[in-house]
């Protein structure tokens, strides 16, 4: 299977390239009042308003470095209520596809923990791959902003 990568600090995680819609250049965001810190802002791209995760900030509590590869991901996200939306990650070295086989991924073991994005680890060679999909990324904070602009 397919996947982007990308790295939080010194690690590189992926996301498959199947869950994205579209990868863009940073872009100027529109700040959203009293939203969490790690919510970078909002953008319109092609007609339809996108909430912007800064994962970096979300999961390191370090904002996103404004890199040359740093990009804006757009992946496509179910919510719980089964509705879809499109939800934007800024990403730093967000450059390189990558093939992963399917039969590598090992489960996360701290998955269960409130706050874990990491779904799956997998070893290819010495490097781990750290796979997150979109809807770990649902926090309740990003939920209802996303109802919100419904």
């Amino acid at each position: 299977m397919q996947y982007l990568s990308f790295k939080l600090g010194n690690d590189f995680y992926v996301i498959p390239t199947a869950d994205i819609v579209t990868v863009l250049p940073q872009l100027r965001l529109t700040e959203i009042p009293q939203a969490p810190d790690y919510i970078a802002g909002m953008f319109r791209y092609r007609g339809v308003v996108h909430l912007v995760i800064d994962l970096s900030l979300l999961t390191r509590g370090e904002a996103s470095k404004r890199l040359v590869s740093t990009r804006i991901v757009l992946v496509n996200c179910s919510l719980p209520d089964g509705k879809e939306v499109v939800l934007g990650l800024l990403l730093e070295s967000a450059i390189n596809t990558l093939t992963l086989a399917d039969d590598g991924w090992q489960d996360n073991p701290l998955k269960a923990t409130p706050g874990q994005v990491v779904k799956s680890i997998h070893r290819d060679g010495d490097e781990p791959y750290q796979r997150v999909t979109p809807e770990q990324l649902l926090t309740a904070s990003v939920l209802e902003i996303l109802h919100a602009n419904q």
